[in-house]
């Protein structure tokens, strides 16, 4: 810390006039000189990269269409996603109805039955749905797939198996 001649108030090195009276301040120590010389050249060598520099310079006319967040979702269902799912969940209501005819899962029919419920509604609404693309009748295939598993589904609980 420089301290003024004048009125004898400590300053912080490098101010050219007192914080207190005004005075003019001796000039700063070689040492300091040194490290700011150093500073300066750092900075010379050294300029970091703005922000601006990294964005692209493209003007756009106009801004993007807004686009809806599940408009991909709903375009993949609407183009084979909803046949492909119909078909998944038939062949999962057939295994788990294949289970439930082991002796000691007979509970498992109780899960049966929605889950096959679920895979007709899925099916008839991949059917009705024009704008779905199904060239190997998967919608169709996980729709009976359903329809049997719920018609077996039954059939084990109508005997009373459904603890067993």
């Amino acid at each position: 810390m420089a301290t003024c001649s004048a009125c004898g108030t400590p300053n912080v090195d490098g101010v050219k006039f007192c914080v207190n009276c005004g005075a003019q301040m001796p000039p700063p120590p070689e040492s300091w000189r040194a490290e700011t010389a150093v500073k300066e050249e750092v900075e010379q060598i050294y300029t970091p990269p703005t922000y601006t520099d990294a964005l692209p310079q493209t003007q756009y006319a106009q801004p993007p269409a807004y686009q809806a967040p599940n408009a991909g979702f709903i375009d993949r269902m609407q183009s084979g996603g909803l046949p492909q799912a119909v078909f998944t969940i038939g062949i999962i209501a057939v295994c788990l109805m294949g289970l439930g005819l082991i002796p000691c899962f007979g509970w498992l029919n109780w899960l049966t039955l929605p889950v096959s419920l679920v895979a007709i509604a899925l099916g008839i609404l991949a059917l009705v749905n024009k704008k779905a693309q199904d060239p190997n009748n998967k919608a169709t295939i996980g729709l009976v797939l359903g329809g049997v598993a719920l018609f077996i589904g039954f059939f084990r609980l109508a005997l009373g198996g459904g603890c067993l």
